[in-house]
């Protein structure tokens, strides 16, 4: 188990801050990220993980019970940070919606080098693909495929059931360097060398 605490673990903050002054903050560990879509590129038909991760890590203002306060409805705001990036990053893309029961097929387009985060210090972690998973099917069944980049070769193979194919990922790149799918739905990253 240390091995993969040691590869996975991240760790991200949950902050409320009141304008009374009586601000709340939770660290929390992570070993993935869960990251839904933003309603609006639901609407639009495209969203880049950069859009997702801005909407994550976004800072929203509302109003909620302040208890230091006894209570008292308070205007605050709310924003989750990432305190600390693990070697191994797994972003994991909610592409099944329950209110509605429908599985969203918005286009993803992702980094297949170079996605880049900065902590809340501002360091700069870059990450590098080394893994997809897609769902094809609808929220009542479906199929999982694997994409892995094979280490010794540096090869990209493709994982359904029984049948393991090689695949050129490099070709599957837009004018931006981006990969696009409507059918992925967990994203592996590596921290660059």
């Amino acid at each position: 188990m240390p091995i993969f605490s040691d590869l996975l673990n991240g760790k991200f903050r949950n902050s409320i801050r009141f304008e009374c002054k009586h601000d709340i903050f939770n660290d929390q560990p992570f070993y993935s990220v869960t990251m839904a879509i933003p309603e609006d590129y639901c609407r639009r038909g495209s969203v880049t993980i950069n859009e997702i991760i801005e909407s994550f890590t976004r800072e929203d203002m509302m109003e909620a019970m302040c208890l230091s306060c006894g209570g008292e409805l308070k205007k605050c705001s709310i924003q989750t940070e990432f305190l600390r990036f693990p070697p191994v990053l797994i972003l994991h893309i909610q592409r099944f919606r329950i209110t509605d029961s429908r599985k969203l097929d918005t286009v993803l387009r992702y980094p297949l080098t170079g996605l880049r985060f900065r902590d809340s210090s501002g360091k700069v972690f870059d990450y590098d693909l080394i893994g997809a998973c897609h769902h094809f099917g609808s929220m009542h069944g479906g199929h999982y495929i694997a994409e892995v980049k094979n280490r010794r070769s540096n090869k990209w193979l493709s994982c359904s059931d029984s049948s393991v194919n090689e695949i050129n990922l490099e070709s599957r790149k837009d004018c931006r360097g981006l990969l696009s799918s409507d059918s992925v739905c967990i994203l592996f990253y590596e921290l660059s060398a």
